[in-house]
Order: structure tokens, then sequence, then C-alpha cells
């Protein structure tokens, strides 16, 4: 099973990602988004890897971080803006896709590496 040396790259490859995309001339927030929520998945995996937890399903890994952490309903938001994005064709604009990284995405990301901290 990956450990939190596996994901956390994977984590941070995903941040710079939609960092990257931001910072382009025309904006893709749904791209944006669902770059956060990788990034906030394998924050949350390399977090539960600690506790041999490797969750198979989104449900799976929304349960086990529900047992760790207070943010959990953020990532839980996050999976679903995820796929409202790639399958409900939700649009969101860019300033909602600065709000999402500030509010939920580092909420999640704080949660996760205050967990990996303690390690």
């Amino acid at each position: 099973m990956p450990s939190r040396h596996q994901h956390l790259p994977l984590a941070e490859f995903n941040e710079e990602f939609a960092e990257t995309i931001a910072a382009l001339p025309q904006r893709f927030p749904a791209w944006e988004i669902v770059a956060l929520f990788y990034a906030a998945l394998h924050y949350v995996d390399a977090a539960l890897s600690l506790s041999n937890t490797h969750p198979g399903s989104h449900e799976s890994r929304i349960a086990a971080f529900r047992g760790v952490a207070e943010t959990w309903a953020d990532y839980r938001h996050l999976h679903r803006l995820s796929l409202d994005v790639r399958y409900n064709m939700v649009a969101y604009s860019a300033a909602e896709a600065d709000a999402i990284k500030s509010g939920p995405f580092r909420s999640v990301k704080e949660a996760a590496l205050a967990l990996l901290a303690q390690s």
C-alpha cells in the first residue's frame, strides 16, 4: 500500500498544477477544482496511511477522515465539487476557484499536515 512518502509528492504535484493553470492568462476553474480535489485526496491518504488505513473508495476515505479530522466535511465538499465540474457540467468562476483553494482545500491540507506532524 502507498505510504505517506508516496502520497505527498502527488499531493504537491496536483496542488502545483492547480496553481500553474490558475496563473494562465485564460483560467480554467473547473480543472483547478479537480486538481485541488486530487491534491486533497493525496494529503488525506498520506495522513490516513499513518494508521495503516488505505481507503479503496471515496466514501471509505471520507468515513476514515471523518474519524480523525474535523475538516472531513470540507473534504467531502471538495469531492462533490469535483464531481459537479466533471459530470454535471457545473461552471465555477475563477473567483470561486480561488475561494475553494483558500477555504475547504486549505483546511483539509492543514488538517492532514497537522496529523502528519504528530507522527
